[in-house]
């Protein structure tokens, strides 16, 4: 505290420079209730001098730093939930202009200004890239392994029971498909275990190259199975079906059931109406080639579809029903078909896409 010692005065007893018990300041450092003058002087006070204005123009300049700052927003913040938290922000809100329902819907996700791949919602909400591609949960590893697992199953059980080469089946449109699935549903493993790739975009940007790729291989592998199921059950010529087994049940609809069960459940997938442009492009690459297989006689031959079909007179058609040399007008009337049904078999899975939208949407109206 600062208090100097005191020596005992002279005639006080005692020993020099040592405080007796008696003596006022024997307990040291003293208590702090007792009152000291030297301690209590009242200290003159400095005169406030005006601040010069180079230091109040700074201090000003400071203070509007600050309050600058203090406005911008907080970014988005990425969670591993399966949605993420995110507030809306009411200028993307587009349902003022759209309206509601399904045809404003279609109109917002048509609409030049909508981006390819927005996550945006026309109630002002956005979509989370977690909870729609890959959700932090044990049963989604468990799903995809199982999913992964039918479509190698089905694969290597139908080629070790067909006779001809295995690289003329990859002509047909059940196994490009089935290759497109297998492409999505590694993918789709991959992104659940490499989870750097799910960063919840800002308003207005896209996701990752590989969520994107995810995005577009889906909205093409659900049409393309639920149209490769109808057409191979309803559509297909006697002569083209094989008999009922599991094979050819999960080759015509099993592992198209997994796509769904996966872009569904295990996930919520959101199909967008401008995906249909991708689809489009998928099967009018396949007609292209069924033409171009024929007109060149890729896999034709005598001994090339051995018992396929006794008449001969399409032996090197893919299809018995599509054959352009030999019925030019059955052939055309099968891509016609295939070209009306497109459209038809992908707003069936945007509409069942709406219907999880919900689980994977925060925010907006």
């Amino acid at each position: 505290y600062g208090l100097p010692a005191q020596p005992i005065p002279a005639g006080g007893g005692g020993r020099p420079g040592v405080f007796p018990t008696s003596h006022p300041h024997a307990i040291y450092p003293p208590p702090q209730h007792q009152f000291h003058p030297h301690l209590h002087q009242q200290q003159p006070q400095r005169q406030q001098h005006p601040q010069p204005i180079v230091q109040q123009q700074h201090a000003h300049r400071l203070q509007q730093q600050q309050q600058q700052v203090s406005q911008v927003p907080d970014p988005p913040r990425t969670t591993e939930r399966s949605i993420p938290a995110r507030d809306p922000d009411p200028s993307e809100a587009v349902s003022h202009r759209y309206g509601d329902g399904c045809y404003p819907r279609l109109r917002y996700e048509f609409a030049c200004d909508t981006d390819f791949f927005s996550l945006a919602e026309p109630s002002g909400a956005f979509v989370s890239v977690i909870g729609s591609f890959a959700p932090y949960r044990m049963s989604t590893a468990i799903s995809r392994i199982l999913f992964i697992g039918v479509s190698i199953y089905t694969l290597v059980s139908k080629w070790s029971t067909v006779t001809v080469e295995h690289w003329r089946l990859t002509m047909y449109l059940t196994y490009w498909t089935l290759f497109l699935t297998m492409a999505y549903q590694l993918l789709s493993f991959y992104l659940m275990e490499q989870r750097v790739h799910l960063v919840e975009p800002l308003p207005g940007e896209r996701p990752r190259l590989l969520v994107r790729v995810a995005w577009i291989l889906y909205s093409v592998v659900a049409p393309a199975g639920l149209t490769v199921s109808v057409s191979y059950w309803l559509l297909t010529d006697d002569r083209d079906r094989e008999p009922p087994t599991l094979t050819n049940a999960m080759l015509h609809g099993g592992v198209a059931a997994t796509v769904f069960l996966d872009g569904l459940l295990v996930g919520a997938v959101p199909m967008r109406a401008k995906h249909l442009a991708c689809y489009v492009a998928y099967i009018c690459t396949f007609l292209v080639f069924t033409y171009v297989q024929e007109y060149f006689g890729i896999g034709s031959g005598s001994d090339s579809w051995p018992d396929e079909y006794p008449d001969g007179l399409k032996e090197d058609s893919l299809y018995f029903i599509s054959s352009w040399s030999e019925d030019f007008q059955g052939a055309a009337t099968t891509a016609m078909y295939h070209l009306l049904f497109t459209p038809v078999a992908f707003f069936i899975c945007w509409g069942m896409s709406l219907g999880v939208r919900g689980k994977t949407v925060e925010g907006g109206n």
